[in-house]
């Protein structure tokens, strides 16, 4: 079973600030950076947590990351701010940018802000968030100045533009309610994550250089490299297509590059954030009150068989932060272990941290009597086994064809799967499991369910997949139930 270590947010934050800062950023802005790295952490976004230090300190050695670097004034009028990052630490430069767009946007309403030059950023959800808090409306989105390229064109086979995300966040009254997604399938840091923990990607987020599908994390770094899908798969045109025009508003905007980049580039964040006051439009309490009454209405909708609840921009960030804050921040093996080399090369001390054997995702456990409840309301429901986290592929189960997609094939202490419908309904036809989701539930006990008494503890822990299944009657939910194999 995959290893992991807790370690506490408060811990965590000490650690990155001191190899920041060791390696040569001044006190403050390793501070801020670490605080940043270890919220990102605490959210759930590792890809823009404190695996990013053994980078910034490499790009520090090479001049590309500069410690004490200010923030210059390129252009300036009352709704305008155009400025050049030099190559300073982007979350420091981040904070500089906000700090003097509020201002702007309180004063005519609306401001907007560009930056050049600017190191990595970090998580885009961050600083929008900062300034919904603050009762403004934000967007933001950033560039990797032509440098890096990750996402082909659909029907394309090599990398032409960046992951480009963008972020948008608004005062409700309540908590801000913050999207941060990249217009790519994945974040690329997400895949670098991935590789660091020794893991397999998911399907659906990776081609190789030939256009392939796979599921390789390293074929994304190789050369030729792969690439990363763009977001909305078979529509992939539009996940591309609005990342193709922030490349060029983004870009073109703060003086920076699209690609291809002029020879010798840096690879730095170019970024461009707006600024609403609701106040100076419709006013701030007619726009909270609209957000509030939509964000209810959307929540109280009738939910599908199986579903809990309905799920936001943000609830899972909210979610994971709480429990993270009480547990512990989980870093797999490789993360900790990068850590650590870079600790001793700079010589600073490596905290304590407690082992585990699960990522802790922050997702909560239950009993075998809510697990039956769940199953018992599913039009379908399907036991199986996996190794390491991956997939099984094309199983054959009595009539039923069971199609998860999968690389490993070789599986050991594999049960009979179980494919019921629920009381009182039938399946006829094949069975095809068309789209896995990600894990959003962990249930323990649902062996019972396969003839073990409900009084066992010691059953092995299974995952709750969300599928699509189509049946001769159209398409039906249904949940898949595997168990992790050692």
């Amino acid at each position: 079973m995959e290893q992991w270590v807790l370690i506490s947010a408060d811990e965590l934050r000490r650690y990155a600030a001191a190899l920041l800062q060791t390696a040569g950023a001044l006190e403050h802005e390793a501070a801020v950076t670490a605080e940043s790295l270890v919220l990102a952490n605490l959210c759930g976004h590792e890809s823009h947590g404190v695996i990013r230090v053994p980078e910034y300190t490499g790009l520090m050695r090479k001049g590309q990351l500069v410690p004490g670097a200010e923030l210059s004034v390129v252009a300036e009028t009352p709704a305008l701010l155009a400025g050049d990052a030099n190559r300073g630490f982007g979350h420091m430069q981040c904070r500089r940018l906000i700090e003097r767009l509020i201002p702007k946007a309180r004063a005519v309403g609306v401001a907007c802000g560009t930056v050049r030059n600017c190191g990595h950023v970090g998580r885009l959800g961050e600083w929008v968030e900062r300034a919904a808090r603050e009762g403004l409306a934000a967007m933001m989105s950033v560039n990797d100045n032509g440098v890096l390229k990750c996402v082909a064109p659909p029907g394309g086979t090599q990398p032409r533009i960046s992951t480009n995300p963008i972020a948008i966040g608004v005062p409700t009254g309540g908590e801000p309610l913050v999207l941060d997604i990249s217009t790519s399938a994945v974040a690329n840091g997400k895949v670098h994550v991935t590789r660091t923990a020794g893991r397999e990607c998911p399907p659906g987020w990776l081609l190789d250089s030939e256009g392939r599908p796979t599921t390789d994390p390293n074929v994304r770094f190789a050369d030729p490299p792969g690439s990363i899908l763009p977001m909305g798969g078979e529509q992939g045109y539009k996940g591309f297509g609005l990342g193709l025009l922030l490349d060029v508003l983004v870009g073109g905007l703060s003086g920076g590059w699209c690609p291809p980049a002029p020879e010798g580039a840096i690879g730095t964040n170019n970024v461009l954030l707006v600024l609403w006051d609701p106040e100076r439009h419709a006013g701030r309490r007619h726009f909270e009150s609209e957000a509030a009454k939509l964000i209810e209405y959307v929540r109280d909708v009738r939910r599908r068989p199986g579903v809990e609840a309905i799920r936001l921009p943000g609830d899972r960030s909210a979610a994971l932060r709480r429990e993270r804050e009480r547990e512990g921040i989980p870093l797999d093996e490789g993360t900790w272990a990068k850590l650590g080399r870079l600790a001793e090369r700079l010589g600073v001390n490596v905290p304590e941290a407690r082992q585990s054997q699960s990522e802790a995702h922050g997702l909560q456990p239950v009993g075998f009597n809510r697990a039956k409840a769940i199953a018992e309301r599913l039009p379908l429901f399907v036991f199986g086994s996996l190794r390491r986290g991956q997939w099984n592929h094309d199983l054959l189960v009595g009539r039923y064809e069971l199609m998860l997609p999968a690389r490993l094939r070789d599986f050991e202490r594999v049960r009979p799967l179980m494919i019921r419908p629920a009381p009182g309904g039938t399946v006829d036809g094949e069975l095809y499991v068309l789209r896995p989701e990600q894990y959003d539930d962990t249930l323990r006990g649902c062996d019972a369910l396969e003839g073990i008494p409900p009084g066992e503890t010691s059953g092995p822990e299974y995952r709750r997949i969300p599928v699509t299944v189509e049946t001769p009657d159209g398409p039906r939910e249904a949940w898949a139930y595997v168990e992790p194999v050692e």
